[in-house]
């Protein structure tokens, strides 16, 4: 079945956690929150938080 796209409205990530955060223009990243700002994971850059409609928890690697 997989993950499932959570809406920012129902609830929100742990801080700190990795999540892929989807923004409303279409744009997916792998992101976290720290403080009261979502970050892009990669480049550290502060993402619009107005814009992040939804996050998912990153799958689990591979065990092989």
């Amino acid at each position: 079945m997989g993950n499932q796209w959570i809406s920012v409205k129902d609830r929100l990530p742990e801080k700190e956690d990795d999540v892929l955060a989807y923004e409303f223009r279409g744009d997916i990243s792998i992101a976290y929150i720290s403080g009261n700002d979502w970050r892009n994971l990669e480049s550290g850059w502060i993402l619009d938080g107005s814009h992040v409609t939804h996050w998912m928890p990153l799958p689990k690697p591979p065990t092989d």
